[in-house]
Order: structure tokens, then C-alpha cells, then sequence
């Protein structure tokens, strides 16, 4: 059976982290680039920075494992950790793309 996650609905035009919005929010199912790129229109860069950073450290580790995995010879977990390490490119694209303007202002 898989995970399912939960993330954080803004019910409110509040700031991911306020006071406020943990009162108003809701948790929810949805999928990572919905996450992330809340997460970017958030303006917090702490939140913004950690995601950055998870995204990356999961990168390199992901892409050590799927190296090793499919060195050893099992293609279908190989195939596996390709497809997640995929998404995990794709999220750090999303969030870079939309934070990158407002990070060097």
C-alpha cells in the first residue's frame, strides 16, 4: 500500500507559517509539484530555502542509489528510483523557476 501525504491548505491569503493561517488551514492530499509550488508563492524564504535543500539532498542521494541499483542489476528498481528521482528534478525546476527573480532581488 502506498503513502499517502498531506500537506498544508492555505485557506487564507496569509503567509505559509502564520499564526492565522494554522488556525484557517486544512490538511489535504495532493501531489508534489502543487507542494512545492506553493511553497514558492509563499514568500518565505526559510521555507523556500529548506525546500531547495531537501530537493537537492534528495537528488544526490537518489541518484547515488539508482546509480549503484542499476550497477548491480536490478533494472526494475533501477526504472523505480529513475521515475522518483525525475519528479524530484522536475520539483526543484518548478520552485527555481519561480523563486529565482524574487531570491535576487
Amino acid at each position: 500500500m502506498g503513502k499517502s501525504k498531506y500537506f498544508l491548505k492555505n485557506s487564507s491569503n496569509t503567509r505559509l507559517g502564520s499564526a492565522k493561517e494554522s488556525q484557517e488551514s486544512r490538511f489535504y492530499p495532493c501531489n508534489i509539484p502543487d507542494y512545492v509550488g506553493q511553497i514558492a508563492s509563499s514568500g518565505n524564504r526559510i521555507a523556500i530555502q529548506v525546500k531547495l535543500h531537501d530537493l537537492r539532498h534528495n537528488l544526490d542521494r537518489g541518484r547515488k542509489s539508482q546509480n549503484a541499483t542499476f550497477a548491480a542489476g536490478d533494472q526494475e528498481k533501477g526504472k523505480e528510483m529513475l521515475r522518483i528521482n525525475n519528479k524530484h528534478q522536475e520539483a526543484l525546476e518548478t520552485i527555481l523557476a519561480k523563486v529565482r527573480p524574487e531570491m535576487n532581488e
